[in-house]
């Protein structure tokens, strides 16, 4: 398993970095999301493809709200076709991309639901660079989280000159995760 690879679709990297993007300062955690119809999707050769996104929280995520953002998670998931594959996260800190502890606690609980979750930690040096994907993929292997060597892929090669068009530009994003809406609904 540690050689399990993932291709973003356009709209969920994009949606991903945004999410980082709009609280830089914070970290920011939220849902991978890929085909339900797709068998075991991460132990496969191909890997699992990220359809789209969930972001949840710009904070540390706390035990009830997480267990009910994954409850509503799963059922939105479930009536598009689709399955949670498993977590983004980035650091609050620029130079931190390794897999934070907390990323650990939640992709391992993932894992006791759906073993072939995995883990994506963005990493914000590639992401203020924009010339590559920015972040890394773990997997479980033996109850420890390790880096995959597989590599990471977009569906479209050209969407990673978006981000850095959208930073050069300074557009504030504006995407309205879990936490927001449980402060404020009327901001969906």
């Amino acid at each position: 398993m540690s050689s399990a690879a993932i291709t973003f679709g356009t709209e969920a990297y994009l949606k991903m970095l945004l999410h980082c993007c709009q609280h830089p300062a914070t970290s920011v955690c939220g849902l991978l999301l890929a085909p339900a119809s797709s068998t075991d999707s991460t132990s496969n050769e191909s890997g699992v493809t990220c359809v789209d996104v969930l972001p949840l929280f710009h904070s540390s995520p706390l035990g009830p709200l997480l267990n009910i953002s994954f409850q509503m998670a799963e059922h939105f998931a479930s009536q598009r076709s689709q399955k949670i594959a498993g977590l983004y996260m980035a650091s609050e800190t620029l130079e931190d991309n390794e897999i934070s502890t907390v990323a650990a606690r939640i992709g391992s609980q993932m894992i006791a639901t759906q073993a072939d979750s995995v883990v994506f930690m963005i990493d914000n040096m590639k992401l203020r660079r924009g010339d590559e994907i920015a972040g890394s993929l773990y997997v479980q292997k033996a109850g420890k989280w390790q880096r995959s060597s597989a590599p990471l892929m977009m569906e479209d090669g050209h969407a990673l000159e978006i981000p850095k068009q959208l930073f050069n530009q300074r557009v504030r994003p504006h995407i309205v995760d879990f936490e927001e809406h449980t402060e404020r609904p009327e901001a969906d």
